[in-house]
Order: structure tokens, then sequence, then C-alpha cells
């Protein structure tokens, strides 16, 4: 019995179930069916992930999120947000692949050097997180998120926690 939705519906519905921890069988079947279907989407790889998660089968969320930040469509902000959610669940070790992936992908984006100031700083390497800030306020060009890099580099700069 195949369900379609519109993928994007579709994903609202998988990452509802994950939320809730209902369905979540039919759930990862409908994030599968997308896949199968050669809709290769960073949200629905994510929504699966989540999906599986919830299951309590971290290791094969984290499996499915490493395919997920590889794919063609997968945004700097969707890879460095995942960066962040490992950091929030003090997962600081497993974090660094993922914004070391992100600036591979966007070299020279603020978005991907201040991943990976949040990387090295909840990693305990205060003096790498300041050189990659100081590269990524170099590369901003946006006066706000410049303002806002500025004051992560005078606190690593003392020495003052920033994560």
């Amino acid at each position: 019995n195949k369900v379609f939705f519109n993928w994007i519906n579709g994903v609202a519905a998988i990452n509802f179930c994950a939320n809730k921890k209902l369905n979540l069988d039919e759930a990862l079947g409908w994030a599968q069916q997308y896949i199968d279907r050669k809709i290769k989407y960073f949200p629905i790889y994510q929504a699966k992930a989540n999906v599986i998660a919830a299951m309590d089968k971290k290791a094969d969320a984290d499996g499915v999120m490493k395919e997920a930040i590889n794919l063609p469509d997968a945004t700097v902000n969707q890879i460095t947000n995942y960066g962040h959610s490992l950091i929030a669940q003090k997962r600081e070790k497993d974090a660094m692949p993922v914004f070391e992936t992100a600036l591979k992908r966007y070299p020279g984006n603020s978005t991907a050097l201040m991943g990976m100031v949040r990387g090295y700083a909840s990693n305990g390497d205060s003096k790498k997180a300041l050189k990659f800030a100081q590269d990524a306020l170099k590369a901003e060009t946006d006066p706000a998120a410049k303002t806002a890099i500025d004051g992560i580099v005078k606190k690593l700069e003392k020495g003052e926690p920033i994560n």
C-alpha cells in the first residue's frame, strides 16, 4: 500500500511521527519510499534519520545523516545546523567531521568557517577556533553577522567560552 504526498508534506508528516514517537515504522516506510523513488533531498534523509533516532538506533541515524550532508542539495546551513545539534547532544567529537564536510563543500564560506569555530571551541581548542573565527570575519559581508563574529573573536582572544 503506497502512499505518496508531495515530498515537503511527507517530510512534515515523517517528522511529526518522529517527534511524537508515533507510527515510526510507517513513517520510516514513507521516507524510504521517497528515497527508493530517487527523491534524494537533505530534508527527506534528515526526517528518516529523525525517525531512526526516535527508534533509539543512534548509529543507524548517524549513517543516514552522513549520507544527507553529502547530498548535492545539502546547504551550508543544513550541514552546520546538524553539527550544532550534535554539540547540543554532547557529541562534540562527532560534530567535527560534519563541520569539516561543510567547509570542504563550501570553502571560504563564513557559515562553514563558523561551524569550525564552534567545533574546535566545543572540543577545547580555542586557538584553532580563534583562527577560523578570524577567517570567518574576513569572509563575512553582512554587517550584522560581521558584528556577531567580531564579538566571538573578542571572546576567544580573551579565552572566554563561546558555546
